[in-house]
């Protein structure tokens, strides 16, 4: 055998097997890439769609086959950078590249408007005359019979006035009634069908299957004639907006869209349409989702041919949209909200589009919006305005709308809305005076200039306000004599009701209460006043005066509202005879009138008991009129000592109001059960906000006092309360909410100390602040039962037994920033006229404390252990008591405890320097500069002065001590005018041993 032979007889060579596990670990290696690229590609295509849309399954989704092709163009709306405009200026050219082009010098310069006579009656006609062209195209392309055209045209006519929405609009049945005479005629058109559907859809059946089956029939006759592009639009647009399910919408609107890009193509070249369209345009716009704009923009910026101004305002209100969207879902904080300044890019495309004509004042309107929907405050809303000064101002348009007496009612709401927010009352009393000027009592302006002078917020000058509405009458006046038969919009029940309330708000109460004659007892009253008793006051009064005369009673009014708002020289006594005399002189069938004097005695009688420091007690149950006037009262006309009750049940609890004098409010709760889980009483002080009408949190200071311990446990019944008082953060306990004001406060009690019987527990408002007027303070109730696994507890009502008040002789206490004497005078006083006041004798231990009297203070401790009183904050006493006594270990323990009571800033001054400068204790610096940081106090300074000096810095440990010895008076400040001369020779202060 040869060499030969033998080697092929091998199965196998080294080589060859090298080569195969080589290709084999190749392929292999290749193959997982190319799965791995297709599950990659697979995964992206799932992330990322394309923007070319498949035909949906949907036959009334198919778009114009036409305009199909269109779709593979548009390139990803969301987000709408700069590459969409880039390209969609690449491929159509001059139309898009206007959009950017340099504004010409004239307009520039500046926007000069004439009286362009464009009111809103104006148009609602140029929209009608553009439907009008549906009329026409149907008269010359429709196959209908001649009887059947004669009745189509009569039902078009009449759809198109009432979808413009003129004055000779048709009612709905009137409408009907021309369907039916057309569809017994024969009538077979596809427009007819269409629109005939859609009213019947609206006014008769309200059903969405019979509407889509017969726009389906419509659709593909109306794709294949030569009817203005509008109506197909419209037909696409119902099939949207009525789709029976959320698919059918997502998958209807491109082909609403290619609709609406072709339509917009074929009409905008004319100028003189562009009121028309954007009328048309608007609605479909705001029913659009966010990413539905962005593909109708992107085909519109791919059409050529499309009007400018159109282009420009739409851009303009997609880009406010997306900033809007992305500012929502960034999660922003207050902060960054603040630093937001408007969208730029939005204004120069809103700017542009009023530059490209400015006799038309969406661009201006939508600025103004914009603008409005961006503030967060009054500092933000000006910031805005100032941004907006440039050359063009918006408020030039509004001026020159003035004069020009355009009526577009929205267009002056959204420029009124940015003033008030931006505190402008001055400069929006002047748009409502140049409102009412116009005369134009025709339309709605004198009605939206009362509506803007009622606003508490507008009305800086009281006297300015009442001229206005002087002049309004004069000028209402005048136009009745000069139009006899005109109808006066101004003369609805509504705007009659708002304009009483302003009339009787300036002072012109005769006048107020004639025009409530004329609006009725049923006028919309809830709806013309932003707070209820506006409503009822003038409701009252209007009764009254049907006996006895809108003078008598406008000066009995006067004298009510004097009493109440404390003005000096009220005669009570005097007034009380007045309101039964004029009681005896109503019928008896006048119920408003008799009501509304039954509540004037009823608060008489109220404010001398009052007076005489009697207890009152509050119904809980039953009605009491007694509270329903002095919920009608307006603002004081005597400055800020006034004080109110108001009525109203909340959990079978009382509101209460604004009082200048001290009051002592007692409430007993009801019985409760160890198993009832925590019972939870509260005061609420809530203020309504004059230009929105909703509740915002406001501050009141308030202490509380269980007036007996617990029969079970001989302990001081502190434990039984909680006092939570917040003002940016929740804190539990007594505070020192004296001066500080919080925002809000909660009493909380635990069943286990009430169970055996109805325990008393008192509240007293030590020093009240008083509110503005509309302030309230609510008092609640409930109970929160324990909560089950994984729920949250639930709150039920637990009302009280009783409540009553009381006017209190005391004074207000004294500020934290007075001196101790007259804090110590104060105090004392008042413990010496109730042994049991348990506040007293807490304050005038926290001022003997200060005047380093730690034995007397601690006296006066232990006398709180043996009465019942408000002990929450005595272990801060008792470890400031420890601190001077230099027990530094125990003083550490009681302020640790005190710490969950309430945040007190001297119980973490005190443990700043214990954990600086205490011998025996541990120093740790950076928790005691913690400490310093929560004391925000006079001695907070001092704490914080201890910790720079044992760091080294005694610069700022210099600096630090100044600020508490000028903040401080009495021991205090002779302790820290001796640590002033260690750190002023570089020394750190050690705290004796």
């Amino acid at each position: 055998m040869s060499i030969d032979a033998k080697s092929e007889s091998k199965p196998y060579s080294p080589g060859r097997f090298v080569m195969f596990i080589i290709l084999l670990v190749t392929g292999t290696l290749l193959a997982r890439q190319r799965l791995e690229n297709q599950r990659n590609a697979a995964r992206e295509k799932q992330n990322n769609p394309p923007p070319v849309l498949r035909e949906p399954d949907d036959p009334l989704a198919r778009w114009d086959f036409q305009d199909g092709p269109v779709l593979e163009m548009v390139p990803d709306p969301t987000p709408f950078a700069d590459e969409l405009f880039a390209k969609a200026q690449a491929s159509t050219g001059e139309a898009i590249s206007s959009l950017y082009a340099a504004v010409p010098n004239v307009a520039k310069a500046g926007v000069v408007i004439g009286d362009t006579n464009r009111t809103l009656r104006s148009v609602q006609e140029d929209y009608r005359e553009y439907r009008l062209r549906e009329r026409a195209a149907y008269e010359r392309l429709t196959q209908d019979p001649p009887e059947a055209r004669l009745a189509g045209l009569a039902f078009l006519t009449k759809y198109l006035a009432f979808a413009a929405g003129t004055d000779d609009a048709p009612s709905g049945r009137e409408l009907l009634d021309l369907a039916d005479v057309a569809q017994a005629a024969g009538s077979t058109d596809p427009l007819l069908r269409a629109y005939i559907a859609r009213i019947r859809y609206q006014f008769q059946n309200r059903d969405p299957v019979g509407l889509e089956a017969a726009l389906g029939e419509a659709l593909p006759a109306l794709l294949d004639s030569e009817y203005p592009r509008i109506a197909l639009v419209n037909v696409r647009s119902w099939l949207h907006q009525h789709a029976l399910n959320s698919n059918g919408k997502s998958s209807r609107w491109p082909a609403l869209a290619i609709a609406i890009a072709a339509w917009l193509h074929q009409d905008s070249s004319d100028p003189a349409l562009r009121s028309a369209l954007h009328e048309h345009l608007r609605e479909l716009w705001n029913r659009a989702v966010p990413t539905d704009r962005g593909l109708l923009i992107a085909l519109l910026l791919q059409r050529e041919g499309i009007d400018p101004w159109l282009l420009s305002l739409y851009a303009g209100l997609y880009e406010a949209d997306l900033d809007s969207d992305r500012r929502h879902r960034g999660n922003t904080g207050n902060k960054a909200w603040e630093e937001f300044t408007v969208n730029e890019r939005a204004v120069q495309l809103l700017m542009r589009a009023w530059l490209l004509d400015p006799t038309l004042p969406q661009p201006a309107t939508s600025m103004i919006q914009l603008a409005a929907t961006q503030q967060r405050d009054t500092r933000a809303a000006r910031r805005i305005l100032q941004s907006m000064q440039s050359n063009p101002k918006p408020g030039d348009w509004f001026q020159a709308a003035i004069n020009a007496q355009f009526d577009e009612v929205r267009a002056y709401e959204s420029y009124a809305s940015l003033l008030e927010s931006a505190g402008l009352a001055e400069d929006t009393q002047r748009l409502a005076r140049a409102l009412v000027e116009t005369g134009r009592f025709d339309t709605q302006l004198p009605a939206l200039a009362v509506d803007l002078l009622r606003r508490r917020k507008t009305l800086l000058d009281k006297d300015d306000a009442r001229t206005t509405a002087e002049r309004f009458l004069e000028l209402r006046e005048l136009f009745r004599m000069r139009n006899p038969e005109a109808s006066l919009p101004s003369d609805g029940p509504l705007q009659r009701a708002q304009l009483a309330l302003l009339l009787e708000l300036v002072g012109l109460t005769s006048e107020a209460v004639a025009e409530a004659q004329l609006a009725g007892l049923d006028a919309p009253w809830e709806e013309a006043g932003t707070f209820s008793d506006s409503r009822r006051l003038l409701r009252l009064k209007l009764a009254l005066a049907a006996d006895i005369g809108p003078d008598r009673i406008a000066d009995f009014s006067r004298r009510v509202n004097m009493s109440l708002g404390g003005a000096p020289g009220v005669d009570l006594d005097q007034l009380q005879q007045d309101a039964e005399e004029l009681e005896s002189l109503t019928r008896p069938d006048n119920v408003w009138g008799r009501r509304y004097l039954t509540n004037v005695l009823a608060t008489i009688r109220f404010q001398q008991a009052l007076n005489e420091g009697k207890w009152i007690d509050l119904p809980l149950s039953e009605p009491f009129d007694g509270w329903e006037i002095l919920v009608a009262q307006r603002p004081p006309l005597h400055g800020p000592s006034s004080w109110m009750v108001r009525e109203c049940t909340l959990g079978q609890g009382r509101l209460l109001g604004s009082f200048s004098p001290p009051l002592e409010i007692e409430a007993r709760p009801r019985v409760l059960n160890a198993d009832d889980g925590p019972f939870q009483a509260g005061f609420r002080w809530e203020q309504p906000v004059a230009h929105s009408g909703l509740t915002g949190r406001h501050i009141l200071s308030w202490k509380l006092a269980p007036t007996r311990r617990s029969k079970e446990r001989q302990e001081p019944a502190h434990t039984l309360c909680e006092l939570s008082v917040s003002k940016g953060q929740q804190t539990h306990g007594w505070s020192k909410s004296l001066e500080q004001q919080p925002q809000s406060m909660t009493i909380r009690l635990w069943p286990a100390f009430v169970e055996v019987a109805a325990d008393t527990v008192w509240f007293e408002a030590e020093h009240l602040v008083t509110g503005a007027p509309g302030e309230f303070l609510a008092v609640d109730q409930f109970l929160r039962s324990p909560p089950a696994p994984g729920e949250a507890a639930a709150n039920w009502e637990a009302p009280f037994e009783s409540i009553r008040i009381r006017r209190m002789s005391l004074a207000p206490p004294p500020s934290a920033r007075e001196p101790l004497d007259i804090r110590e005078a104060y105090w004392e006083r008042r413990l010496q006229a109730d042994r049991r006041d348990g506040i007293a004798r807490l304050k005038l231990a926290e001022v003997r404390l200060k005047q380093h009297r730690v034995e007397d203070a601690l006296a006066l401790l232990d006398e709180a252990d043996a009465d019942p009183g408000p002990m929450v904050g005595s272990n801060g006493l008792r470890g400031k008591a420890a601190y001077l006594q230099r027990r530094y270990q125990d003083a550490l323990d009681l302020l640790q405890k005190a710490d969950a009571d309430g945040t007190d800033p001297m119980i973490y001054a005190i443990q700043g320097e214990i954990h600086a400068a205490a011998p025996g204790i541990e120093r740790n610096l950076e928790f005691a500069e913690w400490h310093c940081r929560m004391a925000n106090c006079p001695e907070g300074k001092g704490a914080s002065a201890v910790v720079h000096a044992a760091k080294g810095d005694f610069a700022r440990a210099r600096e630090l001590n100044r600020e508490a010895v000028a903040a401080t008076d009495g021991a205090q400040r002779a302790e820290y005018v001796r640590r002033q001369a260690l750190y002023d020779a570089d020394q750190a202060f050690q705290l004796p041993e």
